[in-house]
């Protein structure tokens, strides 16, 4: 605002000239003053500066006036509850009030100076520069509006600009109509629907009168608009019109079969809901009535059957059908001896959000939940709405309790996502109970109870958790258009499987940051020809150096890896990993052998594998002799068309491969003729020293098998004599003697292999 003008104080001459002016004016001097000449001067001079005096304070009156009037002025304009802006000709902002600043969300210093039409959409900026050249032209006030692009969000503005008094800026009201604008298009959708529905609707006052009816009404009941606007809702002659009323008076909404009489005389059977409503401006009472003919309900049958098992509002099963899936999943569960599980989801704090921010607002979360859900199931499991802020979620024929886990984990992972509430971003949380049959209930009384249970637990830790850091637990509220809650968690009814969930998820972070740091490490056992009793390729075994918990084996984590989908990556690591390997050995001139490698048939499930075999070979420069593959023998009966398709590549490619396991299950000799087979490794309970007629039998069997094929026959380790000599026969022969150690049955870093193969070099 512009400083008030401060008053001209008048000049002693000035004053004087004036004070003098006024005196001739006043009444000659009475008789009774002295004549002399001095006493006639002192008296005029009195009377000039009384006169004076009463000038000034005249005008010091005014300057206060005046004062307070603009002071009064700032107040209403700086405190309005419209905005108000100053423009010049070039739609720069010269003044704005406080409401001004606020509405567009901008400090009011970085307002001023700056295009107003820099904050209008581009499609609106050309109409307010016309509108505003228009005012300043002197066309009068100029009404319009225009869509204003504050931050992430659009609103609606209506301003009228007008010439100002000086006519050097012009004047405008800005006032925000976004929520008008808003109540404008839902009136509109609210009549077309009404318009277009294929349902009968009709509108009657508290007395019965119809106040109005749509054209489904007209066409269904064969009566004009004008003639049902005139009639009472018995023209209709329903038979069950005094039970609908009794059930209106007492509980305001009713739902069921009824019948009703056409214009014609028939009767027509129609599926029929009706509510009383209270008009708030009015103080009266309506009824709103919607009907289906059956007879026309070919199309809209479908819909009556959707919402007898659905939720209306969500779309998801509502409790009757909950209830129906819940007993046919546990009768399944419990016939194929399978694991299920309930899961019952609460959202934390949403009554507040329906108070606060109204139920249009808490319904749009709900929607938007409920697809969430259903986007962390698959198409067998059920998600359903059990009350207002509560689902819940039935997983069918669970392998083991990480499954449920998992599905449990994808839900907090859908909750760390803002939700879209009512054009503001809003973070909503939920805790989650979940029960297993048949461990926690073999019942849908005690699953629900129980999983309940877990849940309220989970709740009674969050508040526990609060109370003990000195928090104030506060309901989510819309503020800078974000919605804050607290974290989603999850809670098993047995204690023990939260834990084990937990380290579970703690686990797979730890694997996925491992992959990224590259933690792993190859380690190497030695592998001996049975017949020649010397080592011929090392096994590369791969290892994790867990930052916490040090050097872990694969058999601790590749499940887990596989299982979050991370083997494959893994696996990748371990042949680079073994191909560098070979080539520094092949360099420092170490006889190895092979490094053999072992294929999950995971990997071999890729369709990529072979493109990844080759980049890795052509990056390191390793050559296809220096890597043998290792492949269980029941990876063979695979039924999956692309593990054989590799196995046959790899075989194809000249890289050799070692059955695995060799003798733990019936051989696949129908492979051997097309696939080239380098070595069968036998289990490792046939090289484990015992005296057994059976592994006597078997050895001298995969002896002589080999020979006979032409294959190797190699093992993990040997078991020693008495003499320190290998127990396993180099020739047929029943006699092995017993044995009393093993040679090298421990797996070996790169560091140590080496030197043990300096130590002992190949015969």
């Amino acid at each position: 605002m512009k400083t008030p003008a401060k008053s001209t104080k008048l000049s002693s001459k000035t004053l004087r000239q004036r004070a003098e002016a006024q005196l001739k004016t006043q009444t000659e001097i009475k008789q009774t003053i002295p004549s002399d000449y001095a006493a006639k001067k002192m008296i005029h001079e009195l009377q000039v500066h009384q006169i004076e005096l009463e000038m000034q304070n005249e005008e010091l009156k005014q300057a206060r006036i005046t004062e307070k009037l603009y002071y009064r002025y700032t107040e209403l304009f700086e405190f309005a509850p419209i905005a108000y802006f100053s423009f010049n000709l070039k739609g720069v902002v010269n003044q704005v009030n406080l409401r001004g600043a606020s509405l567009l969300d901008i400090e009011r210093a970085n307002l001023v100076g700056k295009q107003f039409s820099n904050y209008l959409t581009p499609q609106d900026r050309d109409k307010f520069n016309r509108c505003l050249a228009k005012a300043f032209a002197g066309d009068g006030i100029q009404s319009f509006e225009v869509l204003a692009q504050i931050g992430k969000h659009k609103r609606w503005l209506n301003i009228e600009a007008n010439l100002g008094i000086t006519e050097t800026d012009c004047l405008a009201a800005v006032i925000d109509i976004t929520d008008r604008k808003r109540a404008d298009e839902k009136l509109k959708l609210a009549a077309n629907i009404f318009t277009h529905t294929l349902e009968c609707i009709i509108i009657s006052d508290e007395n019965g009168y119809i106040v109005e009816a749509n054209k489904a009404s007209c066409d269904t009941t064969g009566y004009s608009k004008e003639e049902l606007l005139q009639s009472h809702v018995s023209i209709l002659e329903s038979s069950q019109y005094e039970k609908i009323e009794t059930a209106l008076q007492k509980d305001k909404s009713w739902q069921g079969d009824m019948s009703y009489r056409t214009k014609n005389g028939e009767h027509h059977y129609c599926w029929s809901e009706m509510y009383v409503i209270e008009l708030e401006e009015k103080g009266t009472l309506c009824r709103i009535s919607s009907f289906i003919d059956l007879k026309q309900s070919t199309r809209v049958e479908p819909k009556i059957q959707f919402l007898s098992k659905h939720d209306p509002l969500t779309g998801v099963f509502n409790r009757i059908a909950l209830f129906n899936r819940l007993e046919q999943v546990i009768a399944r569960a419990s016939f194929n001896q399978r694991m299920m599980a309930v899961l019952l989801v609460d959202i934390n704090g949403f009554k507040a959000i329906n108070k606060q921010h109204g139920h249009n607002a808490g319904d749009m979360a709900l929607q938007q939940i409920a697809e969430r859900l259903k986007s962390c199931v698959s198409e067998k499991d059920t998600v359903a709405r059990f009350g207002g802020d509560e689902f819940v979620i039935i997983i069918d024929e669970l392998l083991n309790e990480q499954d449920v886990a998992d599905v449990a984990q994808n839900i907090t992972a859908q909750f760390e996502r803002y939700f879209d509430i009512d054009h503001s971003s809003a973070h909503l949380s939920a805790t989650i109970g979940i029960a297993l049959y048949p461990d926690d209930g073999t019942d849908i009384d005690t699953l629900l109870g129980n999983a309940e249970k877990a849940m309220q637990r989970g709740k009674s830790h969050i508040n526990t958790t609060k109370e003990s850091d000195s928090v104030t637990a506060t309901a989510p509220s819309l503020k800078s258009g974000k919605l804050s809650a607290q974290t989603t968690t999850y809670y098993f009814y047995t204690k023990k499987l939260t834990q084990y969930s937990r380290q579970q998820v703690k686990f797979k972070e730890a694997l996925t940051q491992a992959v990224a740091q590259d933690q792993f490490e190859l380690y190497y056992l030695p592998q001996y020809d049975l017949s020649k009793r010397q080592i011929v390729a090392l096994e590369a075994l791969l290892c994790w150096n867990h930052p916490q918990r040090g050097v872990l084996h694969s058999d601790s984590f590749i499940s887990l890896a596989e299982h979050y989908g991370l083997a494959v990556q893994i696996g990748l690591i371990m042949i680079r990993k073994a191909a560098l390997q070979a080539v520094i050995w092949q360099k420092a001139a170490i006889n190895f052998g092979r490094i053999a490698i072992n294929l999950t048939e995971v990997q071999l499930s890729q369709f990529s594998l072979i493109g990844d075999l080759q980049t890795i070979l052509l990056e390191t420069k390793c050559s296809i002799e220096w890597l043998e593959f290792e492949i269980d023998e029941v990876t063979f009966k695979s039924d999956n068309p692309t593990v054989y398709e590799n196995i046959l590549n790899i075989s194809k490619m000249g890289m050799a491969l070692t059955v695995d396991k060799f003798g733990a299950d019936r051989p696949l000799f129908r492979l051997f003729e097309q696939l080239t087979i380098d070595k069968f490794k036998i289990a490792p309970h046939f090289t484990d020293g015992s005296v057994n007629f059976v592994n006597r039998a078997l050895q001298d069997g995969f002896l002589f098998l080999s020979r006979s094929l032409g294959v190797t026959v190699v093992a993990d380790s040997l078991a020693n004599n008495t003499d320190g000599e290998p127990a396993i026969p180099n020739k047929i022969s029943n006699e092995v003697e017993p044995a009393s150690q093993q040679l090298h049955s421990k797996a070996m870093k790169a560091s140590e292999i080496t030197f043990h193969l300096r130590c002992h070099k190949r015969k």
